[in-house]
């Protein structure tokens, strides 16, 4: 059944949103689940359970809110993107966290006042980025701001910024926490030493 929405994705959903209809693209079944049902555009929940049962919901609103109508829609078709087209498969638990990533992205464009992914340039991105410098001194936004840049031909407008990095825009990378990680043999050469180390009082040292 997914194999039909595959198909259908470039045939059929993908002009209808680079034609803007958006009215007939809510409507439209975009994924198939094993029970019958089906998962509409339009809707703000995408419940994945039933695909993977430790997947979670791909929700497209923030605590409840609704965001940007087109952002929104963008969103959606990136991840119907990474969904059904390119030659490997996607995790479904990367596309949902990756989909968390950008809803925070979405957050900042609609704080600057932009409307679509389209409206991004470089400068833009740059000058949205240093203003919310918490958010975007992640590396892992960044990834997934640049997945618009590797699905550019699969998606419903255009893309007019590059590759973007902390560097670029002139962000330090949040530095992660360093893990003390101790090589098994020597974790175990320790532990021995720990256990057969002489004491004083065993009257070796004398």
């Amino acid at each position: 059944r997914q194999m039909c929405i595959r198909d259908s994705y470039r045939d059929v959903i993908l002009p209808l949103m680079k034609k803007g209809d958006w009215d007939k693209v809510q409507k439209l079944e975009v994924i198939k689940l094993p029970n019958g049902e089906s998962i509409t555009f339009g809707s703000d929940n995408w419940d994945m359970s039933m695909l993977e049962p430790e997947a979670l919901s791909l929700v497209f609103t923030y605590k409840g809110q609704k965001l940007s109508y087109r952002l929104v829609n963008e969103l959606k078709a990136l991840v119907l993107a990474r969904m059904y087209t390119g030659s490997r498969t996607i995790k479904l638990a990367s596309i949902i966290s990756d989909q968390r990533k950008l809803k925070n992205v979405i957050l900042c464009l609609m704080e600057s006042g932009v409307n679509s992914f389209s409206e991004l340039s470089d400068a833009k991105y740059k000058q949205i980025a240093q203003a919310n410098p918490l958010i975007f001194n992640n590396k892992d936004i960044t990834r997934s701001i640049n997945l618009l840049i590797n699905y550019y031909d699969a998606l419903p407008f255009d893309i007019k910024f590059t590759k973007q990095s902390q560097k670029k825009v002139g962000i330090k990378q949040k530095k992660e926490e360093p893990h003390l990680a101790i090589p098994p043999r020597i974790y175990s050469a320790l532990t021995c030493l720990l256990y057969t180390s002489p004491s004083p009082r065993d009257g070796l040292l004398s």
